[in-house]
């Protein structure tokens, strides 16, 4: 009997973040892709991913040149957990916070390859999928989730916080991640109540005023159909998140999670893909988004969508990454160069 273990795609998936453009230096070869960016003291940080690599994710130092154009320097000497599929992160402090999701089993099937057809064994494993090389008799195969993840980098060390995931969610990933205040937590976690999907429909707030020690949930949005993924900024202690269904109406709330909680401020219809949201010297929040592949910004304060916003084409390229930990600054990643602004 072979063993054939199937992976659904489902972390990998929800978690995929930026597939974007690589460093201009600093890396052999292809470069790999930026899916975050935080300011951790006096050095940056990208989160990357090279699908190619033996260790496909790490965390690199990366410099602005003089241009603004972004290299990438060598992977921290930090492991990240087998099985984890980081999506973004931001620093207080010497702790460095990365939201993911982790591959979780579901279930070992047991089918007669000579006679059982793929499907017959659940939506998340996809008969395209098959590996020629199955002989034709009995196989076990392994079905996996996506599960939500919380992940704290001290130093060298990592381990995993305790993050309660909403019974809601049943396949998903922990997204967006934000610092209000002096102690805050908050993150994004995205998915669906159908362990066989990967795909965004919910949306939920988790957070926690006391460094990930308690945590409590808010749900932010529902019936998102194939929904794209939220994002936060925090200002002082004010949080700010948006959501997006399928067909790019964004949402955003805003507010003091400890005081009064977030409230409804913006809606916008074909708004587009949200891809980051930057908050601002004056204390208002750009948010990026893509609208039918061209980048747009918007301007939204404590009371909605400001007048003098920049307009709907902001003359940036390809995606926008925000770099945590400093305000007004963000890298834009288009084709083979990535450039810092706002540093």
């Amino acid at each position: 009997m072979t063993r054939r273990t199937v992976l659904t795609g489902a972390a990998a998936l929800l978690a995929a973040g930026i597939t974007a453009a690589p460093g201009r230096a600093g890396a052999s070869g292809a470069a790999p892709s930026i899916r975050s960016a935080a300011a951790r003291g006096g050095e940056l940080l990208a989160l990357t991913a090279d699908g190619e690599a033996a260790e496909p994710y790490a965390i690199r130092r990366f410099t602005v040149e003089d241009d603004g154009c972004v290299s990438l320097g060598e992977r921290l000497p930090v492991d990240l957990p087998a099985g984890f599929h980081p999506h973004s992160m931001a620093a207080r402090g010497e702790a460095l916070w990365v939201t993911g999701a982790v591959d979780e089993l579901v279930k070992t099937v047991t089918v007669d390859n000579r006679s059982d057809p793929l499907s017959e064994f659940g939506a998340s494993t996809d008969p395209g999928e098959a590996d020629p090389a199955l002989p034709d008799g009995v196989v076990d195969i392994d079905v996996y989730r996506a599960r939500p993840a919380l992940l704290r980098l001290q130093g060298d060390r990592s381990a995993f916080a305790e993050l309660s995931v909403p019974a809601q969610i049943r396949s998903g990933a922990a997204t967006a991640v934000a610092l209000p205040g002096r102690r805050g937590l908050a993150v994004a976690i995205e998915g669906c109540p159908d362990a066989d999907l990967a795909m965004i429909t919910r949306s939920h707030l988790a957070f926690s005023a006391d460094d990930g020690r308690t945590w409590r949930h808010v749900p932010l949005a529902e019936g998102l159909g194939e929904g794209y993924g939220t994002v936060l900024a925090a200002t002082g202690d004010r949080l700010v998140a948006v959501t997006a269904d399928g067909t790019g109406t964004q949402t955003m709330r805003s507010g003091s999670i400890l005081r009064s909680g977030l409230e409804l401020v913006a809606t916008e219809d074909g708004a587009g893909r949200p891809m980051a949201a930057v908050p601002t010297a004056d204390g208002e929040v750009s948010v990026f988004s893509d609208r039918d592949g061209k980048v747009s910004e918007s301007r939204f304060g404590h009371s909605g969508r400001v007048n003098e916003s920049p307009g709907t084409e902001c003359g940036c390229a390809g995606e926008v990454v925000a770099i945590r930990g400093r305000t007004g600054a963000w890298l834009e990643l288009d084709a083979d160069t990535v450039r810092a602004r706002g540093l």
